[in-house]
Parts: C-alpha cells; sequence; structure tokens
C-alpha cells in the first residue's frame, strides 16, 4: 500500500509543473451559416505540435505552456482552412471558428497538421466518415450508409441484396448501431436493399471494426455511432430527392432564438409504378390478355430532431426516428358467416427511435452528458385473421457520461448505463373457433454498466488508452469485467505503430437458420441469453501502423485475431430455445487501406484477407461470412466544380454454401389422396427433393462488379440542383446470391438469383 502512495505521490510531484504552468484555449467549430457544430475538425497551434480534434458537438481544448502571440489553425475535409491570430495572457474559452464550405475539388495542399488527427488518436481501428465521403461512390437507386461502410477493409455483405455487415468474423447481431446514442435493433428496409437512415440527416458517422473504448459495449464485433445534424440556425432551407424508386424530403431551420430544427420524409412508390403500368398494358390489350401482377410492397421513413441551446454552456436536444416496410395484398375472395372480408394479407416490421440528451459544460475542461433513450422493433405478419404473428422487442436505457481534462495530454471518461429491454414474441393460429398458440414468449431483462477509460499522451510519442467496463445482466444475475487498451506509438511525423486488445461480451443475440435465405428480408427475432446458456464473449488483438505515403495518401496496415466463444444457434430443425448448441470459433486477418481525401481525384483502395472458422459438434466449419480476399476500389474524378464521375470496383472470392449430396423420390409429394394414386409430375417438385451434403463445404464463384455514375450540378428556378445517372453492375456479372435447384429435370437443373445491371437516373435540388 505504501508503494502504491509513493508512485501517486510521484505522478503528481512530475505532473504538476506542467499543469501549473498550462495555459488552455477552448472553444467550438461551427459550419459558416448554419452554425452547425463540425466533429473530427483538425484544431492545432501553428509551429508546434500541440493538435486535437473536435468531438461531437464540435468542442476542442488546446493547451501551451507559455504567454504570447499564437496563430490557431482550423482544417476539415470539404472546408475552406481557417487561421485565427490570438493574444494569450490566461486561459482562453468561448472560441467560435467559422468555417466555410469548399469542394474536394481543388489543387493539392498539404497541411502538417492533418495528420495530428491520426497520429494522437489511440483508437487508430475507428474509421471516421463525413458526409462529403458518403455520396463518393455510385448509388444504388441512392446514397445508403451501409453500402460505404461495405467498401472498408474488416466489413463485408454476404450478397448484392443484404446490408448486413459482417465485421471480422463476426455476425450482423454483434454490431452495436447507434443513433443519437439510441441502439437500432434492425435498421434496414427489405432485408438491407435500402438502409434506413437518410443521409441529409447525418452529421458524423463513427465506425470501430474492433478495439473500441470501454464506454461501448453489449456487442462482440463492432460499433457504428452515428449522431444527426442539429439544423440550420440561420434560416429555413432544405432538399428534395426524386428517383425512380423513390422520393425524399429534407427541411431545416431556426426555432424561437437559440434553438434549430429539422424534419425529413422518404417514401418509395414500388407498389405505385408497378400498379400504373399494370393498368397501362391492361388499357392496351383483350380481356384474355390482361395482367394481374402487383407488387404490394413499400416502406417509408421519417426521423427529425430538435436542438436548443439555454446557453453557451447548456445544450438539449430530442430526436426521433420512424420506419416501416409494408407487404399488404388480398387473396382469393373469401367470407365469414357475417359477410365480413377475411381475405386481407398484411406483414411489417418496422424501428422506432426517440432520444435525448443534455449537455452541460461545466467548464471548458469537464462535461457532463446525460442521455435518455427509447428504441423498438416490431415484426408484425396477419393472414386473414387465421394466422398471426407479433414479434417485438423495446428498449428504455439511461446513460450519462462524464469527461475531464484536469491533466496535461490527459483525458478521463467515467460513464454509466441502465438498459431495460422487453422481449414479446405471440405466434397464433386460428381455426374457425379454435386458437392454437404456436409460440409464446415475454420476458424483460435489465442490463447495466459502468466503466472509465484515459487518454495520455506522453511527450508526443507515446498514446495510450486503457478501459475497463463492468457488466451485469439480470438473467442469471451475471457480471462481466471488459478491459480495454488501445496504444500507439509515434515513430515521426509519417509513421506509428499501433496495438489493441479487447474483451467484450454480448447479452442478446438474433437466431435464424442460414439456409433460409429470405429470413434476411424480414427482420430478425432477437432474444436474451438465458442463464442456463454461457454468456457469448469475444476477445480481439490487434496491430498496425500508419504511414503518409508523399504527404498525401494516409496508408493503414492492421493484423487483427479475434476469438470467439459460447456463440449460439439452433440445434437442427428445433426452434426450441432451450435446447441451442454453444460454439467457438476463431478469426484472423490482414487489412490494408490507402486513402486520397483531396483534389482532382479522391477514394481509396482497401483490401482484405481474412479467415473465420466455428467449432461444432462435428468440429471445425467454415461460417457463411468466411471470405478469403476482398478488394474494393472507390473513386470519384472531378472532371469540374460541375462534372464528377464516380467509380465502384469490386472483387471477393465466394463465400461457403451448403450444396446438395444428390436426390431422392419424395413419395410424399406424390402422392394423390383424393384418387389415391402417385403422381411423378406433382407441382411440388416433379416428385425429386434435394439431400443436402456437407454444411458450407461448397463455394460461391468469385464475386466482380463494377459501377459507374455521373453527376451534373447546374442552377435551376435560382435553386442549386444535380442530376445523377448511376449504372450497377455495369457489365451484369452474375453474382449468386443463393441456388435453387430445377427438380423437373433429371438431374435438376441448378439455378442462380442475382442483382442484374441496374440503371437509375435522380434529381436532387437543394433550396
Amino acid at each position: 500500500m505504501i508503494g502504491k502512495i509513493k508512485f501517486i505521490l510521484l505522478f503528481v510531484l512530475i505532473a504538476m509543473p506542467e499543469v501549473l504552468s498550462a495555459y488552455t484555449i477552448s472553444g467550438v467549430v461551427y459550419e459558416k451559416g448554419s452554425r452547425e457544430p463540425l466533429p473530427y475538425c483538425n484544431v492545432f497551434i501553428k509551429g508546434t505540435e500541440e493538435g486535437v480534434f473536435t468531438g461531437d458537438n464540435g468542442y476542442f481544448v488546446l493547451r501551451t505552456d507559455s504567454l504570447g502571440k499564437y496563430e490557431i489553425v482550423v482544417q476539415r475535409l470539404g472546408y475552406k482552412k481557417e487561421t485565427i491570430t490570438i493574444q494569450i495572457s490566461d486561459n482562453i474559452s468561448g472560441l467560435e471558428i467559422p468555417l466555410v464550405k469548399q469542394s474536394l475539388y481543388m489543387k493539392k495542399s498539404v497541411i502538417r497538421g492533418k495528420r495530428l488527427k491520426d497520429i494522437y488518436d489511440p483508437n487508430f481501428s475507428n474509421v471516421r466518415v463525413v458526409s462529403s465521403q458518403m455520396r463518393i461512390m455510385p448509388d444504388f437507386i441512392e446514397p445508403d450508409l451501409f453500402n460505404v461502410i461495405a467498401m472498408l477493409p474488416g466489413a463485408v455483405r454476404r450478397n448484392d441484396v443484404s446490408s448486413a455487415l459482417y465485421v471480422r468474423g463476426g455476425k450482423p447481431d454483434q454490431n452495436l448501431i447507434l443513433l443519437d446514442g439510441a441502439v437500432l435493433f434492425s435498421p434496414y428496409h427489405l432485408g438491407g436493399i435500402f438502409g434506413t437512415f437518410n443521409m441529409d440527416a447525418i452529421k458524423s458517422v463513427n465506425f470501430m471494426p474492433g478495439g473500441f473504448p470501454a464506454y461501448y459495449g453489449g456487442r462482440l464485433s463492432s460499433v457504428l455511432d452515428i449522431s444527426t445534424k442539429e439544423g440550420r440556425k440561420d434560416s429555413f432551407g432544405g432538399s428534395y430527392d426524386i428517383g425512380l424508386l423513390s422520393s425524399k424530403l429534407f427541411v431545416e431551420g431556426p426555432i424561437f432564438r437559440k434553438g434549430s430544427v429539422f424534419l425529413s420524409y422518404r417514401r418509395t412508390y414500388f407498389d405505385i409504378v408497378a400498379d400504373a403500368i399494370r393498368n397501362s398494358y391492361n388499357y392496351f390489350v383483350d380481356s384474355m390478355n390482361k395482367s394481374d401482377f402487383v407488387f404490394p410492397y413499400y416502406f417509408h421513413d421519417f426521423n427529425g430532431k430538435t436542438t436548443y441551446y439555454i446557453d453557451n454552456m447548456t445544450k438539449v436536444s430530442l430526436s426521433g426516428l420512424y420506419g416501416e416496410d409494408v407487404i399488404h395484398f388480398d387473396l382469393p375472395d373469401d367470407s365469414d358467416s357475417t359477410g365480413q372480408k377475411t381475405n386481407k394479407v398484411r406483414f411489417t416490421w418496422n424501428n422506432r427511435m426517440v432520444s435525448g440528451n443534455v449537455l452541460k459544460l461545466l467548464n471548458p475542461l469537464n462535461s457532463l452528458n446525460l442521455q435518455v433513450t427509447y428504441s423498438a422493433y416490431l415484426n408484425i405478419f396477419n393472414a386473414a385473421d387465421i394466422f398471426e404473428i407479433n414479434n417485438q422487442i423495446h428498449n428504455f436505457s439511461v446513460n450519462f457520461k462524464y469527461e475531464s481534462e484536469q491533466f496535461v495530454n490527459n483525458k478521463i471518461t467515467l460513464q454509466g448505463e441502465f438498459n431495460r429491454t422487453k422481449f414479446m414474441y405471440n405466434n397464433v393460429i386460428s381455426i374457425e373457433e379454435d386458437t392454437i398458440s404456436g409460440f409464446d414468449y415475454n420476458e424483460r431483462v435489465f442490463y447495466s454498466a459502468v466503466s472509465v477509460s484515459d487518454i495520455y499522451r506522453l511527450k508526443n510519442k507515446f498514446v495510450i488508452n486503457p478501459g475497463l467496463r463492468l457488466n451485469y445482466f439480470s438473467e442469471g444475475k451475471r457480471f462481466f469485467l471488459s478491459p480495454r487498451l488501445n496504444m500507439k506509438y509515434v515513430l515521426n511525423k509519417y509513421l506509428s505503430l499501433n496495438a489493441a486488445y479487447g474483451y467484450y461480451s454480448q447479452y442478446i443475440t438474433t437466431l435464424k437458420y442460414n439456409e433460409n435465405i429470405f429470413s434476411q428480408f424480414f427482420g430478425d427475432l432477437w432474444f436474451p441469453v438465458r442463464k442456463k446458456y454461457k454468456i457469448p464473449k469475444s476477445m480481439i488483438y490487434i496491430i498496425g501502423a500508419e504511414y503518409w505515403l508523399n504527404d498525401e495518401y494516409p496508408v493503414s496496415m492492421q493484423i487483427y485475431t479475434k476469438r470467439f466463444y459460447n456463440i449460439l444457434s439452433y440445434s437442427g430443425n428445433s426452434y426450441n430455445l432451450d435446447s441451442l448448441i454453444s460454439e467457438n470459433g476463431l478469426s484472423s486477418g490482414v487489412e490494408l487501406l490507402i486513402r486520397k481525401e483531396e483534389g482532382k481525384v479522391t477514394g481509396w483502395i482497401g483490401y482484405t484477407l481474412g479467415i473465420t472458422e466455428m467449432r461444432g459438434k462435428d468440429g471445425w466449419y467454415y461460417p457463411d461470412n468466411d471470405q478469403r480476399h476482398n478488394i474494393q476500389i472507390v473513386g470519384k474524378f472531378h472532371f469540374s466544380k460541375s462534372f464528377d464521375m464516380s467509380v465502384h470496383l469490386s472483387f471477393a472470392t465466394g463465400m461457403p454454401y451448403t450444396g446438395p449430396a444428390g436426390m431422392y423420390p419424395d413419395y410424399a409429394s406424390m402422392y394423390d389422396p383424393i384418387n389415391d394414386n402417385y403422381y411423378s409430375d406433382s407441382i411440388y417438385g416433379g416428385g425429386i427433393s434435394i439431400a443436402n451434403g456437407k454444411y458450407n463445404s461448397l463455394r460461391f464463384e468469385p464475386y466482380k462488379r463494377v459501377d459507374i455514375g455521373f453527376s451534373k450540378k447546374f442552377v435551376l428556378f435560382k435553386m442549386d440542383s444535380r442530376i445523377s445517372f448511376n449504372v450497377i453492375n455495369v457489365f451484369n456479372f452474375r453474382n449468386p446470391i443463393f441456388y435453387y435447384y430445377d427438380t423437373f429435370s433429371n438431374p435438376p437443373i441448378r439455378h442462380s438469383f442475382y442483382l442484374p445491371i441496374f440503371p437509375s437516373i435522380s434529381f436532387r435540388g437543394t433550396f
């Protein structure tokens, strides 16, 4: 004990002279005009190594150990560099630094301070995406955040019609997705063909594929932390987008004297377009050839946010999201004994979220953030009141975070959270007056955690971010201690070395049959980990290096190995939650990323080499997301300030799937009970069934895709406008989503379902 006290006293004596002699410069960086706070800005003192980057709320704190005149330089991708001169005679607070938007189309400029963000951020696995990067690649119908993330090393998608991310060997349910601090459980439309987020509403995105800090928890693989804008504070404005299959509207502006608001709405019109085409066709043909084709699907979503500054030190905000997918159609006409129609089928799944936040700056060096959130995911199916599924998950959470920068080069974060999650699953079959409950599950669980983390910088060479998180889960009354560590050593202004370690746990999980490709379109079923099962865990080790090539191209390489423990899945053909199987796994890989963020050509090249294996009851096997090689090339060519072209090239080796081992006569499907005969031409597959072979022993063909897009800016009715033309899968590569077999042929013929060449055009206006 005496030794520990001596160590603490020695630390205080060493640090005290720096503390006493240090002066602080604090303020906020915002966008000129809209006054939107800007995160991830590089702020540094010219001629020194002292530099920081702004947080989510645009705030920064700089330190210097002497008085005098200094030049403060601020730079952010997509904005013009700003330099201000200040005279330091004491601590300075309340600086407001506006940045002016600037096109990425510009001559090459090299700013040494730009590298400070990467050098002095110990969480090197983080990938921060700003708004200008979200529109860098050709759009599939419209820009989508998940498509951008999937083009980065470490994150892959199973196929072209799913945005669910598999990160470094983990499953999609192992990713923590946060929108303004609220957890989202299944933020996809139609299984991921469309994303839930309106790109105009997003202020910043922080993607953490591993080694994330201690104040994030509850998932095994990654964190996607999304923050929305506050809205313009100077005047009302907005934008609208009109595409072939969807349109959206975004408006923002000031409210009262110190507040702002934004609202956005989007709707697809697949159903309306399909109905119009059918009616037009039927108008010109005779009654015998009329079509009754319908496409009974659409989705719509709404999100908004209001922010109010009580004073310069206190901000409150309230944001919300509502997104719903709808499939609806009528069965052949039928009525019950009262004449009431009973032929309607309706299938909906939706996300709901509300997040309230209070940020209090106690002083320039200390802040307190209190957040209360509610989120839900509902999956409801009703077929003519005969078969009904009502699956829901509701989450309520309270989160507080205290950040202190009292010591030089030292930032401590204390965080606590409490979650209550309610699961409700009711599947009911009604036949005449009898009701059969096929599945009925209702449960409430509680999850809480406290964490402490520290970022310490020593002599501008060594940066360390240790953290410790204590988790508690009410199911089984279990505690779990989760240590984290990120380190960075700066060799010089061009090169740094990195290492990270993390131990994670997860208390809820999704369960589905991997062989059922259609289950990805209709949402997930989440369940708590019951006390009879061990808690799923993961442990990751990462080493890496970052190098600035030719002062312009940041190059990063990471080598990781991640172990999975107690991953739950269904056993055989049973959906019983009491007979799940638990498996362990191992994922290892190398990731390389080369970026270019400014100039006439911008974009990145990413490469991933990865191997993922799971150990089941029959030994080791490759899961669905095991992919050996993945190459992504994304580029944007700025021919002028008004015309650009975007290109995306992708190549990846095939993922595993379970193929057939043979076929056999299915006499049950050939039997005609009315005539007591067997027919070989049964509509259920010609009497031939496929017997599956060894699980995931085969591989899909290599994945190849080329996308291209063109965009032209112009002024229409005094509004800045843009028309875009995109072609997805230009060469019509047949990238299989799944295989199916024609059993009417002998031997059966294998067919594949894939995304064909897909052109689209859209118009955007800004007012």
